[in-house]
């Protein structure tokens, strides 16, 4: 009897670790859970802004650029540069907004940092960079997370079939002390994870 029972445990056994692992077959359980910031290959839909959306100026009015990060043809993230003008000041600032469930890292991201569920998402309206000029005083003021960051990555999370699908967006804030620290946004280009 126990020659019998251990016969039928080991065939058991055998038949378990050789049974293929159907999960494996479907590759929305292979996906990775993140993306690498400033990744491109064959898994990441990814987009160049050609020619770069890039503002710069005084006085000039308002503009934004919508991105569409998964390119299913709906705007997830808005970037806009803004400006107003005083008799006793001048204010440049650039904020991101996020639309149809859509949620945004506002910290800036180191190339190569990963970007995944603990990237601290928000989804609403918030400041990058702002800048004030008191005319009176000549006095500068400057504050933001994005203040003279160069090509880092705005994290971003969408929701694509019910998963949360992430990615990037390259961007660079310059203040240009040289002519009164005016703000100037680059916007380069974007990528997310393929479904």
């Amino acid at each position: 009897m126990r020659n019998i029972f251990c016969l039928l445990l080991l065939s058991l056994l055998i038949n378990i670790s050789c049974e293929k692992n159907h999960d494996d077959e479907n590759p929305e359980n292979t996906r990775k859970d993140f993306i690498i910031a400033g990744k491109t290959g064959d898994d990441v839909l990814y987009t160049d802004i050609n020619p770069d959306w890039d503002k710069y100026a005084y006085g000039l009015s308002p503009d934004s650029i919508n991105v569409d990060v998964n390119q299913d043809h709906v705007a997830d993230i808005s970037i806009r540069y803004s400006t107003s003008s005083s008799t006793s000041g001048y204010t440049v600032q650039t904020s991101v907004s996020a639309y149809n469930g859509a949620y945004f890292s506002p910290e800036p991201i180191n190339l190569n940092d990963e970007i995944n569920s603990l990237s601290g998402w928000i989804n609403t309206t918030s400041l990058l960079a702002f800048t004030k000029i008191d005319f009176a005083s000549s006095d500068t003021s400057v504050s933001g997370a994005w203040i003279s960051k160069q090509d880092k990555y705005l994290g971003v999370q969408v929701t694509e079939h019910g998963r949360k699908t992430y990615g990037w967006i390259r961007i660079s804030i310059f203040i240009h002390p040289e002519t009164i620290y005016i703000q100037q946004v680059v916007v380069k280009d974007f990528a997310c994870q393929k479904d």
